[in-house]
């Protein structure tokens, strides 16, 4: 039997892997800090990030920082939320990032986490 998720793929191992992709600007402002990474799986702008938790919980969390939104987000039991720096300074799983350029020029970044989680 075979269970399909949108955004996910599975093996038969018992590690984890995560794979995330993107565009060259879209790694650029990862890269920058204009974007973040929730759950391992979706670049967001600061912005979106907020209106996303906003939504969800009807708090305002205009103005705090990137690391208060982190702290809040651990707290409350919310995504992991990265930045790049966070995201590659994992203590539980190693890293991996990777780009490839197509024969048109566009250069494809692809990343994630891998590792066992026991």
């Amino acid at each position: 039997m075979f269970n399909i998720r949108i955004g996910t793929f599975e093996t038969n191992s018992s590690s984890v892997h995560t794979l995330v992709m993107c565009n060259d600007k879209q790694w650029k402002d990862f890269n920058f800090g204009n974007l973040v990474l929730m759950n391992n799986s979706e670049l967001l702008t600061l912005d979106e990030f907020i209106q996303k938790i906003k939504d969800d919980c009807n708090e305002d969390l205009s103005g705090k920082s990137f690391d208060e939104l982190q702290e809040w987000c651990e707290e409350e039991g919310y995504d992991r939320v990265d930045t790049l720096d966070t995201f590659l300074d994992n203590e539980r799983f190693e890293t991996y990032h990777d780009s490839y350029t197509t024969d048109k020029g566009d250069v494809v970044h692809a990343f994630g986490v891998y590792g066992q989680d026991y």
